[in-house]
């Protein structure tokens, strides 16, 4: 009888015990808070001196061209300090890939330390749309995540103008400054400037020069640039009445 007795106070005790673990962890579950995970985007040093801020952003769209890496930083929030990874979703390695502040490439989830931001590059391997998701969960599953959308491209050319004064006679002043590479906000820029006078070609490395015409009279002037890429622009051509 006795045995019977003890087998029922252990049976109710235990049953107790893993109640209570059970109940403990959906109490410590509705305590939670879900980690939050953003990009953080630094003002430039103009935007700074203009009284820009720091942004924490949910989702960035922008561009890049292929052969440069896209760098972006990312900040997990954790009230709970029980952040356990911020997973990697949406990245097709046939099109692209990450690399950390160290150049390892990051094939896998990432678990995060107690420095709670990060930052990383992206590399295209070819054009298109490319999207990189990430989540941030915590040891209780709960998840926040950002999405980096980029459009990728090869190289655009450069595009090419001119104006022109007379500065003597038969003495003329050009100035292509106002020709531009189209991506010059990724590193594109304009290395050389071919002028044609009437039939004589000039090579130029800076966007000014001075012609004197052999005679007076109608003469065609075209221009055309080269970028830091190989890429050449289209032709532009004025025909000027010389005196």
């Amino acid at each position: 009888m006795k045995r019977i007795f003890y087998s029922f106070v252990f049976a109710l005790v235990t049953g107790f015990f893993f109640s209570s673990c059970d109940n403990t962890d959906d109490y410590l579950e509705d305590l939670n808070s879900k980690p939050e995970l953003f990009f953080v985007v630094n003002p430039t040093e103009a935007e700074e001196d203009a009284g820009e801020e720091t942004q924490l952003l949910k989702n960035i769209t922008d561009s890049l061209k292929i052969k440069n890496g896209y760098p972006f930083r990312l900040k997990i929030v954790d009230q709970n300090k029980n952040r356990s990874i911020v997973s990697l979703t949406e990245l097709v390695y046939d099109k692209g890939f990450l690399v950390d502040e160290a150049s390892n490439v990051i094939d896998e989830d990432l678990f995060y330390d107690e420095t709670n931001e990060k930052a990383f590059i992206y590399h295209a391997f070819v054009e298109g749309e490319h999207k990189i998701e990430m989540l941030a969960r915590d040891n209780f599953g709960q998840e926040d995540k950002v999405i980096l959308d980029l459009t990728v491209f090869n190289n655009t050319p450069p595009i090419c103008t001119f104006s022109y004064e007379k500065r003597e006679p038969l003495f003329y002043h050009f100035d292509a400054s106002a020709s531009f590479d189209q991506d010059s906000n990724q590193g594109g820029k304009i290395v050389k400037y071919v002028f044609n006078f009437s039939g004589i070609t000039v090579e130029a490395y800076e966007p000014q020069v001075n012609f004197v015409f052999s005679n007076t009279g109608l003469h065609q002037v075209s221009l055309f640039v080269v970028d830091n890429d190989g890429a050449v622009s289209e032709a532009y051509t004025e025909i000027i009445q010389i005196n």
